[in-house]
C-alpha cells in the first residue's frame, strides 16, 4: 500500500446531489446513427458537448419508437487499468412482429451505433463516439396468452471511456426534420412539434392553446 504524505495534493471533488423538482423516470425518445457517420468525437466541456456533432454529408438519425413506458437507459462505471469503463445499456420494446419491422431489424446486425436518447426530464444525451460504440440485440416474444403483448425486446449495449454526454445541439432526422437538445424552458414545459419534429411553440401546462388548420379547425388545450 502506498504511504500517505501530508504534502500530497488533495483530489478536487464536487458536492453531490441537487435540489429535485419534477423527476420523471424513463426514456421518451431514442435515435440511432451508424458510428461511421461521425467524422470525429464531439468536443466536450465537462459532461456537456460543445456545439453540434460533426457528421458525414447526408447522415441522418433513425428513430427507435419503443412502446410507452418500456424504454430506459442504465450506465455503470467500472475501474480498469486505464481510465475506467462506462458500460451503458438501453432497453425497450417494439410492438408487434411484422415483415417490415423484421427486415428493418436485420439491417442493424453487426452495425456499430451511437445513440441519442432523451429522458422524460427533457435531457438529451449522446452515448458512444468515434472510438466507442453500441451494438443492438433483440428477442422476439409472442407471449403465451391472448392478453399478452407481441413484439421485440431490444437492448443496445456499449463500453465507453466517457459517460453519456449532455447534448444541446441539433441533429438531422431521417424524416427530413431537425431535432434539438436545447431545452425550451426546463421541466414543466409543453412543446408543440410539427410532423417533422421541429419545435413550433412552447408553453406551460394548462396555459397553451393549439389551433390546427388544415381543411378543418380544432382547438386543443393541453393541461
Amino acid at each position: 500500500m502506498p504511504s500517505l504524505s501530508a504534502n500530497d495534493p488533495l483530489p478536487l471533488l464536487a458536492p453531490l446531489g441537487q435540489p429535485v423538482g419534477d423527476n420523471l423516470g424513463g426514456v421518451q425518445e431514442v435515435y440511432l446513427l451508424p458510428q461511421a457517420a461521425l467524422l470525429r468525437s464531439p468536443v466536450r466541456s465537462g459532461s456537456r458537448i460543445v456545439g453540434n456533432l460533426s457528421l458525414r454529408p447526408g447522415a441522418v438519425w433513425y428513430p427507435l419508437r419503443a412502446v410507452l413506458d418500456t424504454a430506459g437507459f442504465d450506465e455503470s462505471f467500472t475501474t480498469d487499468r486505464s481510465q475506467g469503463l462506462h458500460v451503458g445499456r438501453l432497453q425497450g420494446t417494439l410492438a408487434e412482429d411484422t415483415p417490415e419491422l423484421a427486415q428493418a431489424l436485420l439491417s442493424y446486425r453487426n452495425v456499430r451505433l451511437v445513440v441519442l436518447y432523451r429522458d422524460r426530464n427533457d435531457q438529451l444525451k449522446l452515448a458512444g463516439d468515434a472510438t466507442s460504440w453500441y451494438l443492438l440485440s433483440y428477442t422476439l416474444e409472442t407471449q403465451q396468452a391472448v392478453p399478452g403483448r407481441n413484439g421485440y425486446k431490444l437492448e443496445l449495449v456499449g463500453s465507453t471511456r466517457q459517460p453519456a454526454l449532455f447534448y444541446a445541439g441539433t441533429f438531422p432526422l431521417a424524416s427530413g426534420g431537425t431535432g434539438t437538445g436545447q431545452q425550451p424552458g426546463g421541466a414543466g414545459v409543453v412543446r408543440v412539434l410539427d410532423y417533422q419534429g421541429n419545435v413550433m411553440a412552447t408553453g406551460k401546462p394548462g396555459q397553451l392553446t393549439v389551433t390546427i388548420q388544415s381543411g378543418f379547425h380544432a382547438v386543443v388545450t393541453i393541461s
